[in-house]
């Protein structure tokens, strides 16, 4: 037997979940999505959903966590036929929610596109994946079709879209969807519905004053950076849109967890303070090296390299980010794949 459809993912997508019985119709599912940020924004809103709920499912770059076992992840966004099968597994365990990394890769081949959600993330979008994507516009737009496709097709449920509209992309997607689906604008802008300001910050971690739903929350968290305040609001204005109250979700954040190789001090060696992060981008590599400078070490080395086969375009960027911030710089190789490391280096410097 054959079946002749125009998009053969698509159709995998929508047969899988209905095999499985669509788990998601019975789970709040928050999805994030942009360049940087997702891995800590859904490690945060899972913790604050467990908090609440007790038990919800974790899907994205680093481990599984289906509700009672925890392994490592293969992909950030699984194949369509794996995921409903995750899907299932949280149900079963008594999940009430889950939080996902949703990548332009995954919107654009369709492994998500029969799952309804809750609350779809947005967190920023910078130079990344141009070597699939092709050009920053392909990029943008593969974004913006989750939540576009979400707002033409909310398949039963009634989703929010969370956007982080200090980001002009953001803005942008936002500006777009106005009218169309229900928004929620996070960011430090005084038009945010979740707004934060007065950010403080020391080594041992942040507070900020967050004004939403016309009240004001102190936010307390064991982490560092003002790029990890927009990661704390997208999941606190995400957890609202999935039933949380702010105030519950505020009250978890004071012992948010330490995301494995996101701004991770690993401890001391020789009289340093040694911090590992997954920085890959331009943008995160700025934002990582500038949040500890602002510590004011004596001197700030920052080692790093960048991956084979993958965006050539961003390793001289990733270069001029490092040094702006940096008192020494050691470029290295970092999974060169088909690659030359020596090639790579090259380019980078």
């Amino acid at each position: 037997t054959w079946l002749h459809v125009p998009d053969s993912r698509a159709a995998l997508s929508t047969l899988a979940s209905t095999i499985s019985g669509h788990p998601w119709q019975d789970l709040k599912m928050a999805g994030v999505t942009g360049t940087n940020g997702k891995t800590t924004t859904a490690f945060l809103l899972h913790h604050i959903m467990k908090a609440s709920w007790h038990r919800a499912g974790l899907l994205g770059t680093i481990l599984v966590d289906d509700g009672e076992t925890e392994e490592p992840a293969k992909h950030t966004t699984p194949g369509s036929i794996e995921l409903s099968g995750v899907l299932t597994r949280m149900r079963d365990n008594g999940c009430r929610g889950v939080a996902m990394e949703v990548s332009s890769h995954g919107i654009h081949q369709k492994r998500v596109s029969a799952i309804g959600f809750d609350a779809c993330i947005f967190t920023n979008l910078t130079q990344d994946h141009l070597d699939y994507h092709g050009t920053f516009d392909n990029y943008f737009k593969a974004k913006a079709d989750w939540f576009h496709d979400l707002a033409a097709n909310p398949l039963g449920k009634k989703p929010t879209a969370v956007i982080n509209t200090d980001d002009a992309y953001g803005k942008e997607l936002a500006d777009a969807l106005e009218g169309k689906m229900p928004v929620l604008k996070f960011g430090f802008n005084v038009h945010c519905d979740f707004r934060a300001n007065n950010f403080r910050q020391n080594a041992r971690g942040m507070e900020f004053e967050l004004t939403a739903k016309g009240k004001s929350f102190r936010v307390r968290a064991p982490l560092i950076g003002r790029f990890n305040v927009y990661n704390l609001l997208g999941a606190i204005a995400a957890a609202s849109a999935c039933g949380i109250k702010p105030r519950e979700a505020v009250a978890s954040l004071l012992e948010a967890p330490q995301v494995p190789g996101r701004m991770e001090n690993v401890g001391n060696a020789g009289g340093a303070t040694v911090f590992v992060d997954y920085a890959h981008t331009p943008d995160a590599l700025e934002n990582a090296c500038r949040t500890l400078k602002e510590l004011d070490p004596r001197r700030l080395i920052t080692v790093f390299g960048c991956g084979g086969d993958r965006d050539k375009g961003k390793r001289p960027l990733m270069a001029a980010a490092a040094a702006r911030h940096s008192d020494a710089c050691l470029v290295t190789s970092d999974n060169p794949r088909s690659e030359d490391p020596l090639a790579i280096i090259a380019e980078v410097e």
